[in-house]
């Protein structure tokens, strides 16, 4: 009987598991990575090397150090739409693929629901035959106890009725 709980609950946890956690991906479907790095206008011919070096770092690290996640689908749409596109020298993109489904998962989630579901329903009917079977050991018992009292009272009801009923005796009370 302790092999139909323990099936329960394994059953239960893995069907919420799979279900929940398991078949999820972190990201299903295909992101793109952004950065913002434009480059500077002061330019050594100008300014000076030096100086135009220290303007980029500058540019980095306001600007490049943060990094945007956006949808694939949604980054190259919105390309095409805009009027004046951003440089291509000046956008880092990363392309993060989708992450694999694990599409099984999904199905294992009710197959140890149903296994769960049968191993209560087969501990649930082994309880009601064992308590059934408990109802009718105390019936049997109380028979037998009901009958062998009855049958006491009965062997002493003639016990007595044998002691105290006078025997006929061959000697005549009468004289």
């Amino acid at each position: 009987m302790k092999i139909y709980k323990s099936l329960t609950v394994l059953g239960v946890t893995v069907a919420l598991t799979s279900s929940m956690y398991l078949g999820q991906s972190r990201h299903p479907y295909p992101l793109v990575a952004i950065r913002f790095c434009p480059k500077t206008a002061n330019l050594p011919p100008k300014y000076g090397k030096e100086f135009s070096k220290r303007s980029q770092e500058k540019l980095d690290k306001q600007f490049c150090k943060y990094e945007y996640k956006l949808l694939k689908e949604i980054w190259e749409q919105k390309q095409f739409e805009s009027s004046t596109p951003l440089p291509e020298n000046s956008i880092v993109l990363r392309n993060i693929p989708a992450a694999d489904n694990n599409v099984i998962w999904f199905l294992v989630a009710p197959i140890a629901s149903g296994i769960a579901y049968l191993s209560w329903a087969k501990k649930s009917e082994l309880d009601e035959i064992s308590a059934h079977d408990e109802l009718e050991a105390y019936k049997t018992c109380i028979k037998i106890s009901t009958v062998s009292n009855q049958n006491e009272r009965e062997f002493k009801t003639l016990q007595t009725n044998q002691v105290w009923i006078p025997r006929k005796s061959n000697v005549d009370l009468s004289r």
